[in-house]
């Protein structure tokens, strides 16, 4: 098994740089996205939804099952997701 140094200066792969960029990326999107956030922190506030469900794949639905932890334990509203696959692998055709 090979140790590598993941901060040298030959290893170069977009998976690094996409993972270097992370910091900068989350910055912007907290920036810039203010009245969006507000905007769901408020709606989230104001109808207190019953359920809430998402669709989403690969890392969208890592970022969701964050949301659905948040989502509980902040405001009580109770959260599932419903990957996309799971409709193609079961569907049926009739």
């Amino acid at each position: 098994m090979a140790i590598v140094n993941v901060r040298s200066a030959d290893m170069t792969s977009l998976m690094r740089n996409e993972t270097l960029e992370i910091p900068a990326r989350v910055t912007n999107l907290l920036n810039e996205k203010q009245a969006e956030k507000q905007h769901v922190l408020q709606t989230l506030k104001n109808t207190r939804p019953p359920l809430v469900i998402s669709f989403a794949r690969g890392s969208s639905d890592h970022a969701a099952t964050l949301a659905h932890h948040l989502l509980k334990a902040r405001y009580g509203v109770w959260s599932f997701s419903c990957p996309p696959s799971q409709f193609q692998l079961g569907a049926k055709k009739t």
